[in-house]
């Protein structure tokens, strides 16, 4: 299976202190994931779905219609750390639950853009924008272990730009195939 979604990437700086963030954190929490690779954090804002094949026609339409949002640049800050109820079925390398840097008020600017996004979407499919609820974090690590929410110093950066991409489910790999800057 191939996911198709959006996403924002951490700039070098901040995904190198949340990859340094997960490694500290995993001996007192007790956890036994592996931290994601840099490459892979991300903070996704809109699933187009999984695909056994992706048809080259969903791409070109995700593409067309998201290149109609125009936004500006923001700042993301994430200031909180958890394990979220893993539940639902990941592939082999997902195992567990996800540990997850999370924002308070410094995730606002995600969150309007998220919503942004799900109206242009749903505007060009003359349907309702999806009423889910829409937590901005960075998955970090997956673990069987339960870790409650606390505090953790703030890690940031500026949003310049968002990024469609292809995960290869199970493989580990995010293929970028578009990015659209937002302006300043």
């Amino acid at each position: 299976m191939d996911n198709l979604f959006l996403a924002i990437f951490p700039d070098d700086e901040a995904a190198a202190r949340i990859s340094q963030l997960a490694r500290r954190l995993r001996r007192p929490h007790d956890l036994q994931g592996a931290p994601l690779p840099r490459n892979r954090l991300h903070v996704s804002l809109y699933a187009f779905g999984a695909f056994a094949e992706l048809p080259a026609s969903v791409v070109a339409a995700a593409q067309e219609i998201v290149s109609r949002v125009k936004g500006t640049s923001f700042d993301a800050v994430f200031d909180r750390v958890q394990s979220f109820d893993g539940k639902r079925k990941r592939s082999d390398e997902e195992k567990g639950n996800p540990f997850v840097l999370l924002g308070g008020q410094g995730a606002s600017g995600l969150i309007s853009f998220q919503r942004l996004i799900s109206r242009t979407v749903a505007e060009a499919r003359a349907s309702r924008p999806l009423a889910r609820s829409y937590t901005p974090h960075v998955t970090m690590l997956y673990d069987a272990k339960i870790v409650d929410e606390h505090p953790v110093a703030s890690i940031g950066w500026r949003v310049r730009e968002f990024v469609l991409v292809q995960s290869l489910v199970g493989r580990g790999v995010y293929k970028k195939l578009a990015r659209w800057p937002l302006h300043d």
